[in-house]
């Protein structure tokens, strides 16, 4: 979380399999626990190409669907960032099998994918999530170092 009203997700291509079942279990707690009269806007960061196969594309757009109302309920907009374009096309295919109901973007940089999300959100400050997002994204790297 950057300010509360943005959601940031960082995701690595080292991500191991019970790194995924972890992340699925916070997807799952995030949305079972968040109000549903608080809207809010979504920024996942793909850093590099990951590894997701067929079957946890599946699980992702099962879990997805499961919130399905409330995440076009609480999901004013949604970026998805990547300089990967296949990263870019891994979100395609989960959003084929699980279609949200929000606006989404997807784009290269971080600055285009805060721009883009300002007009779906009640407290824009795009200066402040970006240096949110670069501080969560050294503490991810600093982590990584350590964990190595």
């Amino acid at each position: 979380m950057v300010a509360d009203d943005v959601m940031v997700t960082l995701i690595d291509r080292r991500m191991t399999k019970a790194g995924f079942e972890e992340y699925l279990r916070w997807i799952d707690n995030d949305l079972r626990t968040w109000p549903e009269d608080r809207q809010r806007v979504v920024f996942y960061s793909l850093m590099s190409v990951s590894d997701f196969g067929p079957g946890q594309r599946k699980q992702l757009a099962k879990l997805l669907n499961r919130y399905r109302h409330k995440l076009k309920t609480i999901t004013s907009g949604y970026a998805l960032v990547t300089p990967s374009a296949i990263g870019r096309g891994l979100l395609t295919a989960v959003f084929w099998l699980a279609p949200p109901g929000y606006p989404t973007h997807i784009c290269a940089s971080p600055e285009e994918g805060f721009l883009w999300l300002a007009q779906y959100s009640k407290n824009p400050d795009v200066e402040a999530w970006i240096a949110g997002y670069e501080r969560c994204r050294r503490e991810f790297t600093e982590l990584e170092q350590v964990s190595a």
